[in-house]
């Protein structure tokens, strides 16, 4: 595998390992259309006091109740604190990615599908990077 091709592993990994670390979830409700026109002032206060609502439509999701915040109101939306998390992480331990432009990116992330899907399985691909191709020392 190409070096390129290693750091952008190292950075799968890094993603991974940063998306479970623990944070905080609020308490996430769901309401249907008819709960949501019978309750409506209780779940905006519930809204109001951190919870996500998401309101239902046969059992489907079709919109969600937050709490309100000054960032709602701006043109573009802030990055979430876990995706900053990650970018500072990839930036300092990798820090020619960054500088990488969208479409070097999607070169490489095109490379590297590529060579994900020629594999029926994870596991045969695990087995490959093992060195066992065939299975015969493994499960």
């Amino acid at each position: 595998m190409s070096i390129r091709g290693g750091i952008i592993d190292f950075c799968i990994l890094e993603a991974i390992i940063i998306a479970t670390e623990v944070v905080k979830v609020p308490e996430i409700i769901f309401a249907n259309t008819r709960e949501l026109k019978n309750r409506t002032n209780e779940l905006l206060r519930k809204a109001a006091g951190g919870s996500w609502i998401i309101i239902t439509r046969r059992g489907k999701p079709v919109a969600s109740l937050k709490p309100f915040s000054n960032a709602d109101l701006q043109e573009e939306q802030p990055d979430t604190a876990l995706y900053r998390m990650l970018r500072e992480r990839i930036a300092a331990t990798q820090p020619h990615l960054p500088a990488m432009t969208a479409e070097e990116l999607r070169v490489v992330n095109k490379t590297l599908s590529a060579k994900v899907q020629a594999f029926p399985s994870w596991e045969a691909m695990d087995r490959v990077a093992k060195g066992d191709p065939y299975g015969v020392f493994g499960q």
